[in-house]
């Protein structure tokens, strides 16, 4: 026979802990707060994180207007996209902490000339050997990599050929470089590369359009559109960068050649009237030479010359009797001044 002894305190009960009573518990919640809203009282008052007035705007606003803030570089994939990418990164002075480049590739699997440039392939590997018990393979930043700025960069997928896509990018930069091409030298880019989804969209609907016409003017309707929204301006303000650089091909520079979808110069000068029809944006045409990486060595004295001096441009050549040539590492740079460059 089992007989339990009674016991004070019931087992579904706690004990009896004064810290447990429910109006001691009342009584320290309302201590606390009190001591919390004469700490809060103490400190100095909050300044507004959005302001109306447009002589209360920071000193890191004003700056933000004579300098994107965000840059979409279209086509950085490309040989000279990817050094534009590269120059920007390291080299382009951030006007704010939170600076950053976005990269718009067709495919960002096939990036390997992206990485390549911007130094993302630069880490210390190691590998063990195969009679060893650690085989697995590391890769590790180095503190020389710092100076990369690769943190800031991010990587995007887009169809420069669909007005949405394009759209939803550049609704978030305040810059956008294009140096997006649909032909590396004379060949397409989609038989060049051997890029299966260029050629999948040339062979699916080769009416479609070309990236130097009809994705020029996506870009360009996309920012016309955010600064409509914006009250004129993507900031909401009058802005002293470039808000959309072109790079183009110079007067002479190249021969002519027929594509599919028409001859290349003829493009090349579509694309630029383009840019005309958009007043309201501030943009830049940059016209470069033939790209030599071979003969012409890096840092030489660049010729810049306005628009409207082209035939000058033309006639010195036919004197001269030689093509204008440039180091791609040259137009990166030339591309990167062009941004803040007001005329």
């Amino acid at each position: 026979q089992l007989s339990v002894s009674p016991s004070n305190n019931p087992p579904n009960n706690p004990p009896n802990n004064p810290s447990d009573d429910p109006r001691n518990l009342l009584d320290t919640a309302r201590r606390l707060r009190e001591e919390a809203a004469q700490a809060e009282s103490s400190l100095p008052p909050r300044p507004p994180i959005l302001s109306d007035s447009s002589s209360s705007s920071s000193s890191s606003s004003s700056q933000s207007s004579n300098s994107p803030n965000s840059i979409l570089i279209l086509g950085s994939n490309g040989r000279l996209g990817s050094l534009v990418t590269r120059t920007i990164l390291r080299t382009f002075p951030f006007p704010t902490p939170t600076f950053n480049v976005i990269a718009g590739v067709h495919d960002y699997k096939r990036s390997n000339t992206l990485s390549y440039e911007v130094g993302a392939e630069d880490g210390k590997g190691t590998i063990g050997p195969a009679w060893s018990e650690e085989r697995e393979a590391k890769f590790e930043y180095t503190n020389d990599m710092r100076s990369y700025n690769l943190s800031r960069l991010s990587l995007r997928e887009v169809e420069l050929l669909s007005p949405l896509e394009v759209e939803v990018l550049v609704r978030s930069v305040d810059c956008v470089i294009y140096c997006a091409t649909d032909y590396n030298g004379s060949k397409p880019r989609s038989l060049s590369s051997l890029d299966l989804g260029l050629l999948f969209r040339a062979a699916r609907n080769p009416t479609k359009g070309r990236v130097e016409v009809e994705g020029i003017r996506n870009v360009l309707e996309a920012i016309a559109k955010k600064k409509k929204m914006a009250g004129g301006t993507a900031k909401g303000g009058k802005v002293k960068y470039n808000e959309f650089v072109l790079v183009s091909v110079a007067e002479g520079s190249m021969d002519e050649f027929t594509t599919p979808l028409g001859d290349f110069l003829k493009l090349k000068k579509e694309g630029e009237g383009i840019v005309k029809e958009f007043p309201s944006i501030n943009s830049a045409v940059v016209r470069m030479g033939k790209y030599d990486d071979n003969f012409v060595p890096e840092g030489m004295d660049l010729k810049v010359g306005p628009w409207s001096d082209s035939d000058k441009w033309r006639k010195l050549r036919e004197m001269q009797g030689k093509r204008r040539r440039i180091n791609r590492r040259d137009a990166a740079e030339a591309v990167k001044e062009a941004i803040c460059k007001e005329e």
